[in-house]
């Protein structure tokens, strides 16, 4: 939880409630069981299509369209869901890529290095090794179903180990997911799309350049950038490229530096701290003799109004949004599309046929085999040459351990699965290949880490 978070919810809880409302609180936000819901959502989905099959397929063949400013989408309520909330997931990530990008991880070439040749060695690979499984066969077009981490599953798997495991494991894992999942933006951007129109990609791309624009102009309400967002997204929708691509490239485009500088907001603040007291006081005098007060109260209220203003100055676009996005995408959008794609029939006919298929095989060697041979076998040979260097309190089996949990692919896998086999048998294939690798994949690399760190 972020210290301004926790900062809030101690408002929020003052007085003789804190000491029972702030633990609650902390609890109901905190970030670390984002996962939770994921889990039970795809928990549901499984149960839900194995008892009710043909309920669960029609739930999600609901007819749904609209109409926006003479642009139509007509589909059904699973497509309304990958296609219009998933992206909102992300935005999220390209927030977070923002600020690894500004401040964190990625922000120089030397902390940028040990992240990006993990995520480059997670996922070319995996992708090498799906093919080597599936060439010459028609499930090789879902080559991009290993390349990308769920980020949720893999930080909740590693906040549920504790303490013990090291600060850097857990940045190191957030940058690195973060490229991989990127990197499924490009691959389902380059792969798994029809024809474009390149006359309404030109237009999201100038208003993707005016929405960075705009963000930076204080005076405009924020109304304006978000309106002009929401119709770069609808212009990626039309074109034919995939909206997750626009979901990334709006995050990318939020300002990362706050408006106000902690220097200039102290220096602000004690000034008109002081004032108000004086005004305060003032008030009470008035009050005293029986005098209107009504004219102090209002400067009273436009104090604490520049006060309010000068505080959220302080916090960047990039951190607020992402702080009020990650509950909506870690309790709904993400559960919604678990619930929406996690479905999958566990018979053993079922079992019989992934057994038999290269989709199968081809997704358990990428996840579980390729996502941590990737990771340990390029950042080994980095280092070997001196390009890059293991932070303090990170060793080679933290390497071993989030190569394995790097292959829990559960979101963005299901997603492309769904791009390259949708409609087809092979797609309850790679599915089954995606949750057995999944769970074997995290629950020894969990064991690993905490093996690891057991001390």
């Amino acid at each position: 939880m972020s210290w301004r978070r926790r900062g809030h919810l101690e408002v929020q809880a003052d007085g003789a409630q804190r000491e029972l409302l702030l633990p609650v609180m902390q609890v109901i936000r905190v970030e670390e069981i984002a996962g939770g819901p994921l889990l039970l959502a795809a928990i549901t989905a499984l149960i839900w299509s194995n008892l009710a099959p043909a309920a669960y397929e029609a739930a999600w063949r609901l007819p749904v369209s609209f109409d926006v400013a003479g642009l139509a989408w007509r589909h059904d309520l699973h497509h309304l869901i990958n296609d219009v909330l998933l992206p909102l997931f992300f935005f999220v990530a390209g927030l977070e890529l923002k600020r690894e990008l500004v401040r964190g991880e990625l922000s120089s070439l030397r902390a940028a290095a040990l992240p990006v040749v993990m995520a480059i060695g997670g996922m070319v690979v995996p992708a090498l090794l799906y093919l080597a499984v599936a060439a010459g066969t028609p499930a090789a077009g879902g080559w991009g179903v290993p390349v990308a981490t769920d980020i949720a599953f893999a930080l909740a798997l590693v906040a549920v180990l504790g303490d013990r495991i090291p600060n850097q494991v857990r940045i190191a894992l957030l940058a690195f997911a973060a490229i991989d999942d990127v990197g499924g933006v490009v691959v389902i951007a380059a792969t798994y799309q029809s024809d474009l129109s390149w006359p309404l990609l030109g237009s999201a791309v100038v208003l993707l350049a005016a929405v960075h624009l705009l963000q930076r102009l204080t005076m405009l309400p924020a109304v304006v950038s978000i309106l002009t967002g929401l119709a770069a997204f609808a212009c990626v929708m039309a074109s034919g490229l995939h909206p997750t691509l626009a979901g990334i490239a709006l995050g990318l485009t939020v300002p990362a530096d706050p408006l106000i500088g902690r220097r200039h907001f102290l220096e602000r603040a004690r000034a008109l701290t002081a004032e108000l007291d004086d005004v305060r006081t003032r008030r009470r005098r008035a009050a005293q003799r029986d005098e209107d007060t009504t004219t102090l109260l209002e400067r009273e209220d436009a104090l604490l109004g520049r006060l309010e203003g000068l505080t959220i100055g302080t916090e960047s676009v990039l951190d607020r949004l992402t702080r009020n996005l990650n509950p909506w995408v870690s309790y709904v959008v993400l559960p919604l599309f678990a619930l929406a794609n996690g479905g999958l029939a566990l018979q053993p006919q079922a079992f019989a046929d992934a057994f038999a298929s290269e989709a199968f095989w081809a997704v358990v060697a990428g996840l579980a085999l390729g996502k941590p041979l990737g990771i340990v076998l390029l950042t080994w040979l980095a280092a070997r040459f001196g390009l890059v260097r293991l932070p303090a309190g990170m060793g080679w089996g933290d390497v071993a351990g989030l190569g394995l949990i790097a292959g829990i692919g559960f979101t963005v896998s299901l997603f492309i699965a769904d791009l390259a086999f949708g409609g087809e048998a092979r797609l309850a294939e790679a599915k089954m290949g995606i949750l057995t690798a999944s769970l074997a994949a995290g629950a020894a690399g969990a064991a690993i880490l905490a093996w690891t760190h057991r001390r």
